[in-house]
């Protein structure tokens, strides 16, 4: 049994090590801030306006996200891996009557950044962190995405790197934020006409 114990540790460790690696050449973080995943090759600078009404509009959309990876977590049809993960966010909070990611959500203000970017605690620059210096709120900056993100993957680019930062502030690793941002990047990326 001991053996096993150690195998499985052994296997995690390389597993998130893997996830790290290859969040950083896809648009990984560098544990303060995220990127956007998937970004555009585009031919001018989209309009920092419409992109922030574009991320403050898909708000909703990372709420439903959540209930339905809620809905699929308490099925148990999530692999191994996002059960664990989920695990942590569909945790009862302090005080019992709430899940972790729901009490955050609750308490947490989205400030969109329209001609700045966000900041990690490094001061580097970011496309969103959660230490966006207020308390208890999240950045994304709609200049970033202006010149990264065609305006049909704003929702999907948005609603992932809002998990990203909600799911950091209820306890996720780095390499689990950015895992479950690019699936929900994969699965929320049919534009929208």
């Amino acid at each position: 049994m001991t053996r096993f114990i150690k195998n499985t540790v052994c296997s995690l460790t390389v597993l998130l090590f893997s996830i790290s690696a290859t969040a950083r050449l896809y648009g990984g973080v560098s544990g303060g801030g995220g990127h956007i995943i998937h970004t555009d090759s585009l031919d001018q600078i989209q309009n920092r306006e419409m992109i922030e009404h574009m991320i403050l509009s898909s708000q909703p959309e990372l709420k439903k996200y959540i209930q339905t990876k809620k809905l699929q977590f308490d099925k148990g049809v999530l692999n191994t891996q996002n059960k664990m993960i989920y695990a942590k966010l569909f945790r009862k909070s302090i005080n019992g009557t709430k899940t972790k990611v729901s009490e955050v959500l609750e308490h947490t203000r989205l400030i969109v950044k329209e001609n700045e970017p966000c900041l990690t605690p490094e001061n580097d620059f970011v496309d969103g962190s959660f230490s966006s210096g207020e308390k208890n709120s999240i950045c994304i900056s709609a200049e970033r995405f202006s010149k990264k993100v065609s305006y049909p993957h704003v929702k999907s680019e948005s609603v992932a790197l809002m998990l990203h930062e909600i799911g950091e502030l209820a306890g996720l690793s780095e390499a689990e934020a950015v895992l479950i941002q690019s699936q929900a990047v994969a699965e929320l990326s049919t534009p929208v006409k």
